[in-house]
């Protein structure tokens, strides 16, 4: 009786190594997985700050043509957004 027990438990014990090791394989292909996706969601973020940042140097470049030709050329009195006076709660300045 007693070397049964003992051969169920060696056979318990192999079983439950096994499994433990099956479940280290998945852990290590879980990590490697998440480490690709995360690498490529960097590189993402990379390349959208770069393009957001030539968006926002565009943007930047056309407000200061607007600006230049408005000084020059405004018969309309057209207010730009960043001629709001601060002091006038949401009402542009003439």
């Amino acid at each position: 009786m007693k070397r049964d027990l003992s051969i169920l438990r060696i056979l318990y014990i192999k079983r439950k190594n096994k499994s433990v090791q099956s479940t280290q394989k998945i852990t290590k292909a879980m990590a490697l997985v998440s480490t690709s996706k995360l690498r490529r969601a960097r590189a993402n973020l990379e390349n959208n700050n770069l393009y957001f940042s030539s968006l926002e140097n565009i943007k930047q470049d056309m407000l200061k043509v607007a600006e230049e030709f408005s000084e020059k050329h405004n018969p309309l009195g057209i207010v730009l957004p960043e001629q709001v006076h601060p002091d006038s709660k949401g009402r542009r300045s003439r």
